[in-house]
C-alpha cells in the first residue's frame, strides 16, 4: 500500500524482521500508523520482502560511471528544473532533502544522473541516505505526456536483487536502464565511479493524481462520514418487553405470565411535546431519560435493557431532515450511556409511517445499538469514506469577518482542533470558548486568532450578547448557516459545538 507522509505530524514506522529459516532467509514487513494513533489501532502494512546474506561481487563501473567517461558525452542533457516542476504539477512534490538530482542525461532507454545531498545534510550511519536513494530513483518517476497536463507519476512497487557495496556516500552517479517498459535496473557509484549499490530489477507502478490526493487525505485524518445502511430483519421477535409510560421516571416491575427467563426489555417513547419551546422540551425530555438511565444502571439485573423510541430525531440522508431537536438530544445522551454500558440501551428512530411502527418489534430483536426505521426498513449507522470527496478548495467562508465565533465546549482538545480549522480554512479572526476554564489559548494565538474563555451555563446562550461578556461589542457573535451543519442556539447566538 502507498505510504504518504502527512503534511502535519508524523508517522510511526515499524519494521519487523522474522528469525532466519533453515536456508538463512528472513521475512521482512514494513508497517505504519499515525503518530497520535491510540495503542489499540491497527498498523497498515506497506511492504513485505525477504532478506538473505549473500556475497556478491561489485559490478564493473569502468567505462560507465568513472571519470574517463563522465559526464556521458553522447547523451542528451535533461532540464532538471523542468523535471521537478512537471513532477510537482503531476501531484508529487519533493522537499529540499529529496530534491537531489543535480544533472541528468538521456541516451535512448538509458538515463544517467548526478545526485547529491544538500551541503548541510550528513549521510550519517545510513547504508545509503534515504534522500540520496530516492533522488537516484527519480529519473524513473515521471512519465512525460505530450503535454504537461498529461504527465503521470510512477512509484517503486517491487524490488529484487538489491545489494549495497559501500556506505557513507553524499554524492552519486547513476546509470538507469529500462529492460522492460515497467522495470528498471540501476548501477549506482560514488563520485569516483566506485560501486555503491546495484538494483537488478525494480518494478514501477503508475499512481494517478486521484490516488495521491486520497493518500494525502487519508494520512491527514482519515475522513469518514456516517452512512445509514440496511440491515437484515431478524426472523424471531424478542419476548418479555415491558412498556414504560412517557411520563415515567422509574422502571415498572416486570410481570411474566410464564416461567421463561431472559432479560427484561423496557420500551419507552421519547418524543417532545412542546415544539414551540425546543429548549424547554430538550431539558424536560433529557431529564426524564436520565432518570430512566440511572434506574437501568442501578437495576440488580445486569441483563435488563432500555429501548428508546424517537420520531424524527435522526437524519439518514438527503431529504430526511430531523424534526425533533429534543429527541436528537436524547440520542446524544444515550450514546454516551452506551459507551459506558454496552448492550444495556437501544436507540430506535422512526418516521411517521405505519410500516415503521409495525417493524418496531423486529428492530428491538436486532443486536444493533442504534437503528432508524424508514418505511419499515431497518437502517444502522456505519462509517464510510465520503463519495466524491473534493479537497481541492474549501467552500465559501460562512463566517462574517467582523463576527465572533462562539465555540461551546471549546477549551479542550476538540475545541483546539476546531479553532485551528476555523482559522486555517475560513479565516476566522475572533473566537470565544464557552466552558469551565481548563485549557490555555496558546493554540489560538499560534494560528493568528484571539480566543476568549468564559465560564458559564449553556442557559446563557439563550440570552443576548450581555450574557457572554467575553465577546467584544464591536465584534458581535456570528456563525454559519444550517447548510454547514453548525448548530444555531435558540435566541441570538450562533455556535460551533
Amino acid at each position: 500500500m502507498f505510504l504518504a507522509v502527512p503534511e502535519r505530524g508524523a508517522l510511526q514506522l515499524r519494521v519487523l524482521v522474522e528469525p532466519a529459516d533453515d536456508s538463512g532467509r528472513r521475512s521482512l514487513a514494513v508497517y505504519s500508523r499515525p503518530e497520535d494513533a491510540p495503542a489499540e489501532n491497527e498498523w497498515t502494512c506497506h511492504a513485505t520482502g525477504v532478506l538473505a546474506a549473500q556475497e556478491r561481487e561489485a559490478p564493473a563501473t569502468t567505462g560507465v560511471l568513472t571519470d574517463d567517461v563522465w559526464p556521458p558525452a553522447a547523451a542528451t542533457p535533461m532540464d532538471t528544473e523542468e523535471f521537478y516542476r512537471r513532477v510537482t504539477d503531476a501531484g508529487f512534490g519533493y522537499g529540499p532533502l529529496f530534491r537531489g538530482m543535480r544533472a541528468a542525461w538521456r541516451d535512448g532507454d538509458t538515463t544517467y544522473a548526478e545526485v547529491s545531498l544538500p551541503t548541510d545534510a550528513d549521510p550519517g550511519a545510513y547504508g545509503i541516505h534515504p534522500g540520496l536513494l530516492d533522488s537516484a530513483l527519480q529519473p524513473a518517476a515521471l512519465v512525460a505526456g505530450h503535454e504537461a497536463a498529461e504527465d503521470t507519476i510512477r512509484v517503486p512497487f517491487s524490488w529484487s536483487g538489491v545489494s549495497l557495496h559501500a556506505t557513507g556516500a553524499s554524492a552519486l552517479r547513476i546509470r538507469l536502464m529500462w529492460p522492460t517498459p515497467d522495470t528498471v535496473s540501476l548501477v549506482i557509484a560514488d563520485q569516483t565511479g566506485a560501486p555503491v549499490m546495484t538494483i537488478d530489477a525494480l518494478i514501477m507502478r503508475s499512481v494517478g493524481p486521484d490516488q495521491l490526493a486520497a493518500a494525502r487525505a487519508a494520512d491527514a485524518g482519515e475522513l469518514y462520514e456516517v452512512d445509514w445502511l440496511a440491515v437484515p430483519t431478524p426472523e424471531e421477535e424478542i419476548q418479555g418487553t415491558v412498556e414504560v409510560p412517557q411520563d415515567a421516571m422509574a422502571l415498572p416491575t416486570a410481570q411474566r405470565d410464564d416461567d421463561t427467563t431472559g432479560p427484561d426489555v423496557y420500551v419507552t417513547w421519547c418524543v417532545s411535546e412542546n415544539a414551540a419551546d425546543p429548549a424547554r422540551s430538550t431539558r424536560d425530555l433529557t431529564h426524564r431519560v436520565l432518570g430512566l438511565v440511572q434506574a437501568v444502571v442501578s437495576d440488580d439485573r445486569p441483563d435488563s435493557r432500555l429501548v428508546i423510541l424517537t420520531r424524527g430525531a435522526m437524519s439518514t440522508g438527503t431529504g430526511d431532515e430531523p424534526t425533533d431537536l429534543a429527541g436528537a438530544a436524547v440520542w446524544g445522551l444515550i450514546r454516551t450511556a452506551q459507551s459506558e454500558h454496552p448492550d444495556r440501551f437501544t436507540l430506535i428512530d422512526l418516521d411517521g409511517s405505519d410500516a415503521s411502527l409495525t417493524a418496531v418489534p423486529a428492530a428491538i430483536a436486532t443486536t444493533e445499538p442504534q437503528l432508524a426505521v424508514r418505511d419499515g426498513a431497518l437502517l444502522a449507522p456505519r462509517l464510510a469514506r465520503p463519495a466524491n470527496l473534493d479537497t481541492s478548495a474549501p467552500s465559501p467562508a460562512p463566517f462574517a469577518p467582523d463576527k465572533t465565533v462562539l465555540i461551546t465546549g471549546g477549551t479542550g482538545a476538540l475545541g483546539t482542533l476546531l479553532a485551528r480549522h476555523l482559522v486555517s480554512t475560513y479565516g476566522v479572526q475572533e473566537a470565544a470558548a464557552h466552558q469551565p476554564e481548563r485549557a490555555t489559548g496558546r493554540e489560538r494565538h499560534r494560528h493568528g486568532t484571539r480566543r476568549t474563555r468564559r465560564r458559564g451555563h449553556d442557559r446563557g446562550l439563550r440570552r443576548r450578547r450581555p450574557a457572554v461578556p467575553g465577546i467584544p461589542a464591536r465584534e458581535p457573535a456570528g456563525g454559519a448557516s444550517a447548510e454547514k451543519r453548525w448548530c444555531t442556539a435558540p435566541g441570538h447566538w450562533t455556535t460551533a459545538s
